[in-house]
């Protein structure tokens, strides 16, 4: 019968990560130690920052930043929190169509290493966003795109400190 074959789902945790500003989540995964990494964009100037690589939101004219986030597998403590970006806006995938950002059409844009190291792929106006020197591409392509975005590549350690960053394209 119906009540016999329906499935039982617990939940275990949940809880808000965010400031007073807009957020978006972009991607979520576990690392091996059940840590949950998790890659967004903000507007809020207050999102909360743990051991960041950025402690500050550099934004833009949207005000958008990165922001990448590690909380424990018991979802109570923050092992790290940054802001990622430059002086211009980081885009969350495609760019706003209608006033509304459609990130479900995205492919996926962050990913959890086997060292737990963050990987995350940047879309960005800024000219100063964080790039590592001796990278396959340090200098900024060429845009002819009429955002004026480029793409990134880039990876944050265990920790959140930046490991590495490459302009790509």
């Amino acid at each position: 019968n119906f009540f016999e074959k329906r499935k039982v789902i617990e939940t275990e945790f949940n809880t808000y990560l965010g400031g007073s500003g807009s957020e978006a989540q972009l991607g979520m995964e576990a690392d091996s130690e059940g840590n949950i990494h998790i890659a967004g964009f903000t507007t809020s100037s207050d999102f909360p920052t743990v051991n960041a690589y950025q402690s500050t939101h550099a934004g833009g004219d949207w005000e958008l930043d990165y922001v990448v986030t590690c909380i424990d597998a018991e979802a109570r403590n923050i092992i790290f929190s940054t802001y990622l970006g430059g002086s211009s806006d980081e885009w969350a995938g495609p760019h706003p169509v209608d006033g509304w950002f459609h990130t479900a059409l995205s492919p996926k844009l962050m990913d959890v290493g086997d060292n737990a190291s963050t990987h995350i792929v940047c879309n960005t106006e800024s000219a100063d966003f964080p790039i590592t020197a001796g990278t396959v591409q340090s200098q900024r392509p060429t845009i002819r795109t009429p955002w004026e975005t480029a793409t990134s590549l880039v990876r944050l350690s265990r920790t959140g400190q930046l490991d590495a960053a490459t302009w790509l394209g």
